[in-house]
C-alpha cells in the first residue's frame, strides 16, 4: 500500500473521534457549495481537495472572504481553471469553510518514526511554518506536563503565556497535542498528520487546514524501556546545552554563518586550528584541547 492523502470526510471523522472538531462541508458542485455557504453564512473559503494537490494555496485552489453567491461562483470558475492549468485530473471536491477570523497561527503536526513510534511537533505555524522553524517535539502518548515543556522551548508558548498582554487559549493547544499523540498512537497507518494553521483565539481555536497521510502501519518499538534514553538523545539533537563547532570560521564564510546561526545556543566552542578567538568566543585548536565536561 503506497502512502495516500486521505480525504476531507475521512479526515474529519477520523479526527472527531478524538475530540478534535474541524469545521466545514463537502460539496461536489456549484449548487451544493452555495446551499452550503447559505447553511454555514458569509464571509466563506472555499478550497479545491484532491489527494494531488498538497500545498492549496500555491496552485490557487483557496479563495478567502467571499461574500456572497456570485463571489462563489466567479471564485468556482477560476478554480476549476486553475486546478486544470496544473494538471489535477480529479477534485475529491470543493471543502467549504466559514472565514476564520485572525488570530494566532499555530502548527500542530505528527509523524510514526520507525525508531521513536508517534512524534508530536508543535510551534508557529501558517504559510511560513518552515521559515519560522519554531518547533518542539515530543515522543509517545504526551501528559499536559510535556505539552507544556514542549511549549516552553518555542516562541509560539511564550505569546500563549500572554507575551505583550495578548491572552490566547493554550489549554486547547495542549488538549489538542494530547489528543494528536493518542490518535497516532492508535493509528500505526497513519504515517503524518498537519494541522496548520490551527488559529488560537482567547477562548478557542480554529483548525483551518489539515493533512493526513496514510499508508502500511509502520511497527513501533516492541518495549518501552528505553524511551527516556531516545528521548533525551532528541533532546541533544533539538536543544543541546553545548556543541562544539569543528570549522568555525571568520564573518562571511561558511563556518562563520553556522557559528552566526547557533548563537542561541548557551555554550559554544568553536575549534579552530589557528586562529585565537571567532566572533568574541574563545577558540580551540582540536577536540582533544576543549575543557572537561564541556
Amino acid at each position: 500500500m503506497s502512502k495516500i492523502q486521505i480525504g476531507f470526510k475521512e479526515t474529519k471523522q477520523l479526527l472527531n473521534n478524538y475530540h478534535i472538531s474541524v469545521p466545514g462541508e463537502m460539496a461536489q458542485n456549484i449548487d451544493e457549495i452555495l446551499e452550503d455557504a447559505g447553511k454555514i453564512g458569509f464571509p466563506v473559503v472555499i478550497k479545491g481537495i484532491s489527494a494531488q494537490i498538497i500545498h492549496k494555496s500555491d496552485v490557487g485552489c483557496v479563495f478567502l472572504n467571499l461574500q456572497d453567491p456570485e463571489a462563489i461562483k466567479k471564485a468556482y470558475k477560476q478554480l476549476l481553471l486553475n486546478v486544470e492549468n496544473v494538471g489535477v485530473v480529479e477534485l475529491d471536491g470543493i471543502l467549504v469553510q466559514p472565514m476564520a477570523k485572525n488570530g494566532l497561527e499555530i502548527l500542530v503536526g505528527a509523524k510514526q518514526d520507525p525508531a521513536f513510534g508517534p512524534v508530536v511537533m508543535v510551534g508557529l505555524g501558517g504559510k511560513n511554518v518552515e521559515l519560522l522553524a519554531d518547533v518542539a517535539i515530543g515522543v509517545g502518548i504526551l501528559t499536559r506536563e510535556d505539552v507544556l515543556d514542549m511549549l516552553a522551548e518555542t516562541k509560539a508558548g511564550q505569546i500563549l503565556d500572554g507575551y505583550r498582554g495578548d491572552v490566547f487559549d493554550k489549554e486547547s493547544i495542549i488538549d489538542l497535542a494530547m489528543n494528536i499523540s493518542r490518535l497516532m498512537a492508535d493509528h500505526p497507518e497513519i504515517h503524518e498528520l498537519d494541522l496548520n494553521p490551527v488559529i488560537v483565539y482567547e477562548n478557542d481555536v480554529n483548525i483551518v487546514d489539515t493533512r493526513v497521510i496514510q499508508g502500511e502501519p509502520l511497527l513501533r518499538p516492541v518495549a518501552d524501556e528505553h524511551l527516556a534514553e531516545k528521548l533525551k538523545s532528541l533532546q541533544a539533537i533539538f536543544t543541546p546545552e553545548s556543541v562544539a563547532i569543528v570549522g568555525a570560521s571568520r564573518p562571511g564564510t561558511m563556518g562563520g554563518i553556522i557559528l552566526k546561526n547557533s548563537m542561541r545556543i548557551d555554550k559554544i566552542f568553536p575549534v579552530h586550528p589557528r586562529l585565537k578567538t571567532i566572533q568574541g568566543l574563545t577558540c580551540y585548536p582540536s577536540l582533544s584541547s576543549l575543557p572537561n565536561g564541556w
